[in-house]
């Protein structure tokens, strides 16, 4: 099996855990596909564990400031714990200044160490 087959394969087995994320969201803002496209640019990265998944992306600011954004992440709760502990690790070699995942706020009492660090209210307009 080749990396690309590889991903693949983990990106199918991991979609219904990165899913279930997405449609607890009151915007769903990608779908399959778009998640799917942006880790075969390279403009995402799919971190797969047995049972979750997190996706990231590294963005670098015009203030020259670089942030690993946690974009999704679902399944086993424990395991998300250990994989962001990989991801801060993964940020710090790639020169990021932070770790910033977004989801419910639920995620701040399961992620030790992380603030709120702002509140995006939304307001359904159709």
């Amino acid at each position: 099996m080749t990396a690309d087959e590889w991903l693949a394969a983990e990106f199918s087995r991991c979609w219904p855990w990165l899913d279930d994320a997405l449609n607890a969201s009151p915007m769903r803002t990608h779908d399959k596909e778009h998640i799917w496209a942006g880790i075969q640019s390279g403009e995402l990265e799919l971190w797969p564990t047995p049972n979750s998944a997190c996706v990231i992306q590294i963005t670098t600011y015009p203030t020259g400031l670089k942030v690993l954004h946690g974009l999704l992440a679902g399944g086993r709760l424990s395991e998300i714990k250990t994989t962001v502990l990989a991801l801060e690790n993964r940020a710090r070699e790639l020169g990021c200044h932070y770790a910033a995942p977004q989801g419910r706020i639920g995620w701040l009492r399961a992620l030790p160490g992380y603030r709120r660090a702002y509140t995006v209210m939304a307001k359904e307009l159709t």
